[in-house]
């Protein structure tokens, strides 16, 4: 069991936790690349594999959120082949700004799971097209950024109505809140 000093060591249990939500993550990740493109405009995409993310940020500490979620990107790279390709990059960088942003609203107590669902989904549209125009050398591609918004809020609605009623299913389980501060 991995452990550096008695404040940094994981129980069995949250272990188990961890890697069952980078389980689902991964899983709804591919279910999701493996559905037909539903959508005019390249770059819009669902977002399902953000629903355990915002579930995790009402379960877990912040810092193993963020363990879950760059391991999700890294082990999706590996599995899917794309990883260290611009793909991983612009991937890796919308879901590591969309944690940032919605570990941050989760500061603000009204905020419900669908607001912190819609801040990651405006941010991970922000950081995608950061990182595309980092890897073209060109700002041009954030003229693409108003369509993107036009379909975050829906597709965060989405996945911000969904982990609301998974976490209101946890709460019956009693797992809720038991492994972070929220």
């Amino acid at each position: 069991m991995p452990s550096f000093n008695k404040q940094t060591r994981i129980s069995p249990r949250k272990m188990v936790l961890l890697a069952l939500m980078i389980t689902l993550s991964m899983g709804l990740h591919a279910a999701e690349s493996m559905m037909p493109l539903l959508f005019p405009m390249p770059g819009i995409k669902l977002g399902l594999a953000n629903i355990v993310t915002v579930i995790c940020l009402f379960i877990f500490y912040p810092r193993d959120v963020f363990i879950i979620v760059t391991l999700r990107v890294i082990l999706v790279g590996f599995v899917a082949g794309s990883f260290l390709t611009p793909g991983f990059w612009i991937s890796g960088s919308g879901a590591i700004l969309s944690f940032l942003a919605m570990a941050a609203a989760c500061r603000f107590p009204k905020y419900s799971a669908v607001g912190i669902s819609l801040v990651g989904a405006v941010a991970h549209n922000i950081g995608q097209l950061a990182m595309v125009s980092v890897l073209m050398g060109n700002q041009a591609v954030f003229y693409y950024l108003p369509w993107l918004l036009v379909w975050a809020v829906p597709m965060g609605l989405l996945t911000g109505f969904s982990a609301k009623a998974a976490i209101k299913a946890l709460r019956k389980t009693g797992l809720d809140g038991t492994m972070g501060m929220y």
